[in-house]
């Protein structure tokens, strides 16, 4: 592979993963203001419809999210791979290295957020 081509890939997956994560991660947050206060576009909704966001929208945006960036980091891995000039090797690995801690802030976010937000619900529940 040229390293022409190559940076141009590396270029345009970066500006890809980037915007991937902070689109999902605003869905994610988003997701999350909704389950905790009950109003889904300015309209009450019931406990038990967060409870189905919850498992659905938000635990499923966030397995997603984590497989499809693990994905991404295996493409940058790949990549890097491919590339014969030490320089782009190194830029794509240390943007695989940075999609891992995309990962691992979603696994974080995961493992702090849905005890917090089972809380919530059942507290809900209760009232």
């Amino acid at each position: 592979m040229s390293d022409l081509a190559a940076a141009g890939m590396i270029l345009a997956l970066a500006v890809f993963v980037l915007f991937f994560y902070f689109f999902l991660d605003k869905w994610i947050q988003d997701r999350v203001a909704v389950i905790l206060t009950g109003v889904l576009h300015g309209v009450s909704i019931s406990t038990k419809d967060r409870w189905t966001l919850l498992r659905t929208s938000w635990l499923g945006t966030i397995f997603g999210g984590v497989g499809l960036m693990l994905i991404q980091i295996l493409m940058w891995i790949v990549l890097g791979r491919q590339v014969a000039n030490d320089e782009l090797r190194l830029l794509a690995y240390l943007n695989g290295f940075f999609a891992a801690i995309g990962v691992a802030n979603w696994v974080y976010q995961g493992a702090t957020q849905f005890p917090h937000l089972v809380s919530v619900l059942r507290q809900a529940e209760a009232d």
